[in-house]
């Protein structure tokens, strides 16, 4: 990873680390990024709109109301925002990505809906995703009663797994935002 991305993989793992508390309300953060450090912001909205859908439902809203006022939005961004992150806790089942453990699970998803905290040995956890202006894609998770914070970083590429709402919303936030054009990502997995 370059400076830039270490420094918003860091401040990532910094804000998922730093609740202490569960079932905290999502969140929307501007990135900034300046002198090579990465800070987040938050955008102020009540935490009742994220008791009207789930919180990616309500994220992809925010996303297209965002759209909606682009113009203004760049005319305003300040030269250092880099991208936007969204904070939620969620229910995660995992196994290595292409392996048959995923196969089986993503079954199992499919068969429940898509509904996660279904699924039998489903773990809450904190999350935090964000995408940046070139496209790149970051994650940090730290599973319920774990002091570990499990990082990654996806450049974007043909084939990305990283695809579903959420780096979407954040994808059409981060062009409101800025204005860039990023790389398409493909099927929800």
């Amino acid at each position: 990873m370059g400076k830039v991305q270490d420094a918003v993989s860091d401040a990532l793992v910094a804000e998922v680390s730093g609740h202490r508390e569960w079932d905290e309300p999502p969140a929307v953060h501007p990135l900034y990024v300046t002198g090579g450090a990465c800070r987040l912001g938050r955008l102020q909205l009540p935490d009742a709109i994220w008791m009207t859908a789930p919180p990616a439902q309500v994220l992809a809203v925010l996303a297209d109301c965002a759209g909606d006022y682009a113009g203004r939005l760049q005319a305003t961004a300040p030269g250092e925002l880099h991208g936007v992150a969204f904070f939620t806790e969620i229910w995660m089942a995992s196994a290595r990505y292409g392996s048959a453990e995923a196969e089986d699970l993503a079954k199992l998803a499919e068969a429940a809906g898509g509904r996660v905290s279904t699924l039998p040995e489903r773990v809450e956890a904190r999350s935090i995703w964000a995408v940046d202006r070139a496209g790149i894609t970051y994650t940090a998770l730290q599973r319920r009663g774990e002091d570990e914070v499990i990082r990654d970083v996806w450049y974007p590429k043909a084939g990305q797994p990283f695809t579903g709402a959420v780096p979407r919303a954040l994808d059409r936030m981060v062009t409101a935002f800025l204005g860039v054009t990023l790389p398409g990502r493909g099927r929800t997995l």
